[in-house]
């Protein structure tokens, strides 16, 4: 029921976060997400965003003012991942060769929000906008982590798949030890708790990836897919914190049409017809009278 629930409120928000006063997640209220999406503008929008739980903090007692404290600290650990997207991003810039790469500098091509808690979607979180497409390939140049897989032809389909990583089973150093994105992320919030020292606070929240694209021939193994009004197909994973490591794959699928067999079947149709052409000119020729 709960996985409903949070469909629904899916649907039924059709902007990202920041977009048009934010979305409520999870009916569990307890959820981390990283969204990418793609608008008809061309631009593209990566998100991270934290839940506060403020409900569920109500529900253990919280004053006011753990929930003040709890609020502060998780902004200023937010704060800590966007300055590291920052200096990730501003590395690619200047170690790029790229002849017109001032186009897309920071601040130019690429926007990065402050950290803000949002009311409307009791979250804390911040947006990295960049400008065009071209922008976007300039700060995330292809990798060989993903695994493409032979294209495989469904009579008049083909499908190109595509395996990759889910963004929270991928692991950074923190102080000279790996760990994974969804434990660290975690953690932050843990760390956020922690400062009301009376609560007694359960925390497993919802793991969520939200990919928006424009191309309607896009699937994947996602456990949710959605479009909304603004025309962008959401493919949604989602998966508790505390089983996520067990199930660390996604999997994007591109249907085509198969051109050689549809070309085929078009010139076989018209050459069909042709025939029964010729054919019926040629009964008809026998007919007349001599």
């Amino acid at each position: 029921m709960k996985k409903f629930c949070f469909v629904i409120a899916l649907i039924l928000s059709c902007c990202m976060f920041f977009g048009c006063g934010g979305q409520r997640l999870p009916s569990s209220n307890e959820f981390i997400l990283l969204s990418v999406s793609a608008d008809s503008e061309g631009q593209m929008t990566q998100s991270l965003n934290f839940s506060l739980g403020s409900d569920k903090l109500d529900g253990a007692g919280a004053t006011a003012l753990d929930r003040a404290n709890i609020k502060n600290k998780l902004i200023e650990n937010v704060k800590v991942f966007r300055a590291e997207f920052y200096l990730n991003f501003a590395i690619v810039y200047n170690q790029s060769s790229a002849e017109n790469k001032e186009e897309y500098q920071i601040g130019k091509g690429l926007l990065i929000s402050e950290v803000v808690y949002t009311e409307a979607s009791d979250s804390v979180g911040f947006n990295m906008v960049f400008t065009s497409s071209d922008a976007w390939n300039f700060y995330h140049p292809k990798s060989s982590d993903g695994e493409s897989q032979p294209d495989v032809e469904y009579g008049y389909l083909v499908i190109s798949s595509s395996k990759g990583l889910f963004p929270f089973a991928g692991e950074v150093e923190v102080s000279g030890n790996k760990i994974m994105v969804g434990e660290r992320y975690v953690n932050a919030y843990k760390d956020a708790l922690s400062q009301a020292s009376n609560l007694s606070v359960q925390y497993d929240p919802d793991l969520v990836y939200d990919y928006g694209t424009k191309e309607p021939s896009i699937r994947s193994d996602s456990e949710y897919y959605f479009v909304d009004n603004s025309g962008i197909y959401h493919h949604v994973w989602m998966r508790k914190h505390s089983e996520y490591v067990n199930n660390t794959s996604i999997e994007i699928y591109i249907m085509q049409a198969n051109r050689g067999l549809w070309y085929a079947t078009a010139l076989g149709g018209t050459l069909l017809v042709l025939g029964i052409a010729i054919i019926i000119i040629k009964l008809k020729q026998k007919k007349q009278p001599k």
